[in-house]
């Protein structure tokens, strides 16, 4: 399961070894040749595989191109988080990211959240362990 990970215990870190020969990049729409049912332990596994590519954040995106992958993790605020999401099975209601911003635009990967919609472009969707259940 953490194969090519490198993990370093004084730091309480983990990064993808730069020599593992395995890693692909995720800025893929469809399924990336993923399976439906897959599961990984850890975020930076999404990653390594080419399902996510962001080690933390929520929503994988370029500008000009979309949106390509999510991770619905325990964000509403029924669990304790700050976004509202609502998972439904089969819809979800993703809040994106909160903008910081006086004037209270969007950040840039929900733009492009709202650039995948208009362009009708496939994201990839990834539910956290954390996510409560519907």
């Amino acid at each position: 399961m953490l194969r090519g990970l490198k993990v370093d215990l004084k730091s309480r870190s983990m990064r993808i070894e730069a020599t593992f020969s395995r890693t692909r990049k995720g800025d893929v729409y469809r399924h990336n040749s993923l399976v439906n049912g897959q599961w990984w332990p850890l975020q930076i596994c999404l990653v390594r595989d080419g399902a996510h590519n962001d080690m933390q954040g929520g929503i994988s995106s370029k500008t000009d191109q979309g949106a390509w992958s999510i991770v619905l993790s325990a964000g509403n605020r029924e669990s304790g988080g700050v976004y509202p999401n609502i998972d439904e099975g089969d819809v979800l209601h993703y809040c994106g990211t909160d903008a910081k911003q006086p004037d209270g635009a969007v950040t840039e990967n929900t733009k492009r959240m709202i650039e995948s919609y208009q362009l009708k472009k496939p994201v990839r969707v990834f539910r956290s362990s954390k996510a409560p259940n519907k």
